[in-house]
Formats: structure tokens, sequence, C-alpha cells
């Protein structure tokens, strides 16, 4: 402690107590305890400072250390942090390793199905092409031997129809029944375009769309059945117009009537057979083998048929308007006639090509031709209407096909 030697407190105390007077027993006692205070004052302030001094250095060591700890810590973090991030790092660049692998992989594969499928492909389109010329040269041997079958048969038909024309005294395009004495025209075989086309003046809807017909031949009755050679095989005339003769046509008979008709005719048997005319054929032989005609025949509804204008009112011996060109009277006009086909209004859509018979049900029978009971429009070649089987009117009759084998 300083002040113990002859300067310091000890020096100071005594210059300021007991300089120019002696101290004295009382005196030495104050000035002691005075002393010891001031020496107990001073030791407390030493005291108190070197722990205050011994704190801060503690303070100072606590801040170092906990700095170091922290910067420790933050170093360690950081190495973490680093050694993440490094893993990560290594990790993402494995998994694009990865799937460049894979993709590569995935390339070559799609590339090796790729080449694959197109040989396959090559491989296929060879063989369809092979399998197409096979095929085709096989539909060519079949047609060709078709045809040639088809020339055949009809050489041997031609020949046939000669021998039972000859047999019957018929021509070679004309043939009368001995018994009714109906006469039939030959159709010969054909195609044509059926249904309404520009060459008409006009065109309902059910004689749309045009499309293409083939017929085998036939025979077409000349005129239409009369009065008398319906009494001939039935024994009764049904006709309104009874008084017109028997040279006019029958009428007011149904087309189940003419079932009955049909059965006694064909009763005797023979090769031929009689029978209603298709729709498809009714038209071709009225347009004269399939023409572009308005009327059966022509342009000239009254030089052709009876009308609603030219008619009187009344029916008229068949055979009294000019022909068509293949010699069948009365196609247009005079009586309707009925056809073998039930009525379909979009018949036409989807309709064979091929000898087509027409829808095979339906509530009405398809009747062709006009009447003199309507006017030109319904003596159009392609005009259709259809009536009720059971139906009888006095502008109804019939015409007849006789088929051959």
């Amino acid at each position: 402690m300083p002040g113990w030697g002859g300067g310091g407190l000890w020096g100071g105390f005594k210059r300021v107590l007991f300089q120019g007077w002696r101290p004295t027993g009382a005196k030495t006692l104050i000035v002691s305890g005075a002393f010891l205070l001031a020496v107990g004052l001073s030791y407390w302030n030493h005291v108190t400072e070197e722990r205050e001094r011994e704190a801060r250095l503690q303070a100072e060591q606590r801040l170092i250390a906990e700095r170091a700890e922290a910067d420790r810590r933050r170093a360690e973090e950081r190495v973490i942090a680093e050694q993440k991030a490094a893993a990560e790092k290594a990790a993402v660049a494995k998994a694009a390793a990865e799937k460049a692998d894979a993709e590569k992989s995935a390339m070559a594969k799609a590339a090796a199905e790729k080449s694959a499928m197109a040989k396959a492909a090559v491989e296929k389109a060879d063989a369809e092409k092979t399998a197409m010329a096979k095929a085709a040269a096989e539909k060519a041997d079949v047609e060709k031997r078709a045809a040639e079958a088809e020339k055949k048969a009809a050489a041997e038909k031609a020949v046939a129809e000669k021998k039972v024309l000859a047999k019957e005294g018929a021509t070679a395009s004309s043939w009368r029944d001995p018994l009714t004495g109906m006469s039939f025209v030959q159709v010969p075989a054909g195609q044509f375009e059926m249904g309404c086309g520009g060459w008409q003046d006009r065109c309902d809807a059910d004689e749309k769309p045009i499309h293409p017909v083939r017929l085998n031949g036939f025979w077409m009755g000349q005129k239409e059945v009369t009065q008398g050679q319906w009494r001939a095989i039935m024994g009764h005339n049904p006709s309104r117009f009874a008084v017109c003769g028997d040279e006019c046509p029958v009428e007011q008979v149904s087309w189940n009537d003419i079932q009955g008709f049909l059965a006694k005719l064909n009763q005797g048997g023979g090769q031929c057979r009689f029978r209603l005319p298709t729709e498809a054929e009714w038209e071709y032989a009225c347009r004269s083998g399939g023409k572009p005609e308005r009327y059966c025949g022509g342009d000239g509804s009254w030089s052709l048929g009876w009308v609603k204008r030219n008619s009187d009112g009344t029916t008229h011996p068949v055979g009294q308007k000019l022909a068509n060109g293949l010699g069948l009277h009365d196609m247009s006009g005079n009586v309707w006639e009925w056809t073998a086909d039930w009525y379909d209004p979009n018949g036409y859509a989807g309709a064979g090509s091929e000898n087509p018979s027409g829808s095979q049900k339906g509530e009405k029978k398809v009747i062709r031709g006009g009447s003199w009971h309507y006017y030109a429009d319904k003596q159009r070649s392609t005009a259709r209407h259809a009536l009720d089987p059971e139906f009888r009117h006095g502008n109804v009759g019939v015409r007849l096909v006789r088929q051959c084998p």
C-alpha cells in the first residue's frame, strides 16, 4: 500500500495534524483513529478497484471467449453449410448425370424402336404390295373367268331364246301371246342413269339422287293390258270406262287384283313367266332404253299420251299415240301402271345398281306414267307416285313383263 513510509499518506497526516504543535495522548488517539479510518478507506477503495478491475477483466475474457465461441460456431456452421451445399451439388450433379444417362439410353432405345418400326413398315408395305398384286391378279383372273362365263351364259341364253321364239312363231324383237293376244317387245340389257336429271323441266325430291342402274334384258308389254284381254283371263271386266270397249285399257284394278290375273296367266307353265315390271325396268323401257327423255319417247306429252287436256275425261283405245324408241305405246298417260316395287321416298339413296327391285317392305306400291286424269307433269318419265295395294280407280291400269330364263 502507498503512504506507509516517510512520505505518502502518513507523512501527509503528520504534516497536517502535528505541524506547529506537539501531539498529546488524545490527539494521538484521534490522529491514529483518523489514520486508521483513512487507511481502511484507502484499502477498501483499493480492494474495490481491484475487484472492479478483475471483474472487468473477467467480463472482457468472457466476451472474448463468447466471441471466440460464436466465431467457432459460425465457422463450424459455415463448414457444415459448405459441406451440405457440396453434398447437394454433388447429388444434383449425380442426378443430372443419371438423367443424362437415362435420356441417352431412352434416345438410343427410341432410335432402335424407330428403326425397328421403319423396318417393320417397309416389310409390311412390301407384304401389302405383294398381297395387293396377288389379289389384283387373282381378281383379274376371276373377273376374266366371270366375263367368259357371262359371255357363254349370254350366248346360251340367246340360243335358248331363239329356240323359244322360233317355237312360238315370234320375231327376234317381239312376241305375241297366242291366248290373250298381248304383244311384247324385247328390251335389251343395258345400263342407264335412273332418276331426274337436268334434262327434265322439274324434279320432285323422291326422284333423286340420280344413280346408275344395270338391267338384264326382258320383254315389256307393247301396250297396256286391255279390257278384252282381262276378260279373257278373269271372266269379267271391272273397268269404270267399260263403254270404251275391249281395246281400251283395263282400269279400276288393284295391285292385289293383278296378282290373281298373273297367277292365272302363269298356270300353263313353260319357261317364260308373266309379272309386273320393277320400277327400274319401267323407267328404262319408258325412256327408250334409258335415254334422257322428258316423257316416254320424247318431249311432246300430247303426241305421246292421253292427258287431262286432250283426253276429254276418259280413257282411249291403246296404241293410238306415238310409240317411244322401243316401240312401246301409252307409257305416258291413258292410265297409271302398277309396278312390283314398294314405294320409298328415299329409296334412290343407296339403291342397288344391279337389277334393283326397290324396298323390301312398305305400305304402298309404286305406280308410274300418269293418266288421262292428270296434267302432263305427272306423265314425266321420272315422276313417281304410290297407292295402297288394295286401291282401285278408273285411271289406274297395268302393263306386264314377260320374263324368260
